[in-house]
Order: structure tokens, then sequence, then C-alpha cells
């Protein structure tokens, strides 16, 4: 990991940890505006993923909030502190549903999660689409100052370590429960998806180091992820991989495209000549305005959104 990375997520961890914003893992460009964050839709249903002890802990002390943080091109609604783990359900209209879902992994430096821009406007897209959508909201805990210098002397794959260990842990157990409630949810089991970004991505790679079918997803996407692939076995699971210049995951990008074709597996990249990190569905007057269409299309390829002149009607 080049050392520039491994500096400006510790500065935005530091950012974290003394009340800053923060949506993006390699990086905080402004600090939060104080207003608190907006409540979701309550007509979206919210449920807990497990209700036994979780198999990687994760000591959350501060009662979970919800912070607008200004990242200069817009406001992201971030969340703080969460010690229990849910996903939020947004489905498509009964006549455009296809059966399939998606859990959809917002980032934000295991410090705090990018709900809006990375976490329920996918889930919309996705619902548009015909595709049920399951927002994770894992569990991350607003770190100290030690954390950030943990990163600094330990490197940014060890100074993260706890909160990477518990997000895949409720990763996995997200999978695990959509596909053993699917005839509840309408789902087909079959079908089940993962998008992560940044740190979600982490996680979402995360889910495809074990063996066991129960807690990998079918299909899986990683939005400006780091190359945190080390025991992935990709298996016959298709991936999509999206990065846009200058950040620096764009390498990244290129090693973990690496790791699916030597294990031939299907993969395709998508690197974007402008928008950064912290995209979401695209960056206003940059190229990741096309990171929507390029989602769409392999949603449709993969028999999990409708096809596009059905869109329309």
């Amino acid at each position: 990991m080049k050392r520039e990375v491994i500096v400006a997520v510790a500065a935005g961890i530091a950012a974290l940890a003394v009340g800053g914003g923060a949506f993006a893992l390699a990086r905080v460009t402004r600090p939060q505006t104080g207003r608190p964050g907006p409540p979701d839709d309550p007509a979206w249903p919210v449920e807990r993923i497990r209700t036994g002890r979780p198999d990687v802990e994760l000591s959350v002390t501060h009662s979970e909030t919800r912070v607008l943080a200004d990242q200069g091109w817009r406001s992201v609604n971030t969340i703080q502190n969460v010690s229990v783990p849910t996903v939020t359900a947004i489905r498509p209209h009964p006549d455009t549903a296809t059966g399939a879902a998606m859990i959809v992994l917002p980032g934000g430096a295991f410090g705090a999660l990018a709900w809006d821009v990375e976490g329920i406007e996918i889930g919309q897209f996705l619902a548009e689409r015909g595709i049920t959508a399951f927002v994770l909201k894992y569990r991350i805990r607003t770190p100290t100052i030690g954390v950030a210098w943990s990163v600094i002397t330990r490197g940014l794959k060890d100074g993260i370590s706890p909160g990477r260990a518990a997000a895949i842990s409720d990763a996995r157990q997200a999978v695990r429960f959509v596909r053993e409630n699917a005839v509840r949810l309408g789902i087909d089991p079959r079908r089940v998806g993962m998008t992560g970004f940044s740190a979600g991505a982490i996680a979402t790679l995360g889910t495809l180091t074990g063996d066991d079918a129960a807690t990998r997803p079918n299909i899986a996407a990683s939005v400006y992820g780091l190359d945190h692939v080390e025991n992935v076995h990709p298996a016959d699971t298709s991936l999509l991989i999206a990065a846009a210049d200058p950040d620096t995951t764009v390498a990244d990008a290129k090693n973990i495209e690496t790791v699916w074709k030597n294990a031939g597996a299907p993969v395709e990249t998508h690197l974007f000549q402008s928008g950064d990190h912290g995209f979401g569905l695209g960056r206003p007057g940059t190229d990741s305005m096309r990171f929507a269409g390029v989602y769409d299309d392999w949603l449709v390829r993969q028999g999990y959104a409708r096809p596009h002149e059905e869109h329309s009607r």
C-alpha cells in the first residue's frame, strides 16, 4: 500500500476521532456540518440480521448518531457508532420484481457509514430495476487517535483490522439472513449479490475468503475498493470492479482483477478518467457518471435486473 494512502486514511480516521465527518476510505475532505442527518423512510422495513452473539466482537461504547458531512460536491448523511447490525429493505414494485437480491455495503473507513451516497441511493437505484436491496448497517465505532497512529505505524490492513473483521462477519451473516428468509422476503436464494463501496468493498471481498456457500454472495461488485484479497477464493463468483482517477484505488482495481483472472473466474473492470473516491452512482461533471449505466448493464447480464427496454414501461 502506498504511503500517501496510509497517511490519508490515518488523517480521515483522526478526523472521525475528533468529530469530523468521513465517507471515503481514502480521504476525508471537509469537516462535518454539525447538523443531524435525516432518518430513513419509515416505509422501509429494518431487520436485525442475527439474534445471538456475533462470531467477531466489536466494542461500541458510544450511541449511534447521524451527522451530515460536507464533502464539497455534496453533503453526505453519515452514521457513526453502530452496535446492532441491521438491513434496511428497499423493495421494487411487485409488478417489476425479478426475485433477485443485492446486499449493499456503504464505505466510511470502518469508522462511519456513508449511508445515503453509498447505501440508500444505491438501494433505490436497484429497486427501480426490479432488485430487492438490503442496505447493511454493519457494526462500526468512532475510532480513537490511537487507531490513526496504528494505521501509520502498523500499516493500513493491521490498523483497521478490528473494524474490518466485524464488517466481514456482519456481511456474511447478512447473506445468510437473506437466504434463510428467502421465502418470506420473496427472494431467490440462488440470486443474492453484494455490492460494496470503499471499506464496504473490502468487507464484500472478505465474504469470499470462506468456504461456507451459505455466506458467500452469488455475484459481487467492488467499487473503489482496496486489494485486501489474501485468501480470497473467487470460485465462479462474477465480480464487477470500478474505480476512478486520480484515486489510488485504480491500482488496487487492477490487482483485484488479476486475482480473478488467475482463478479463471468471471470479472470485468471499469476505470473512469475522473471522479476520484466516493462517487457513489456518479459524481456530476466527471467520467464516473458512466458508472450507473455500467452497473445497470452488468446487473442485466447477470440476470438480476430487468432488461433495459422494460425499465421504461
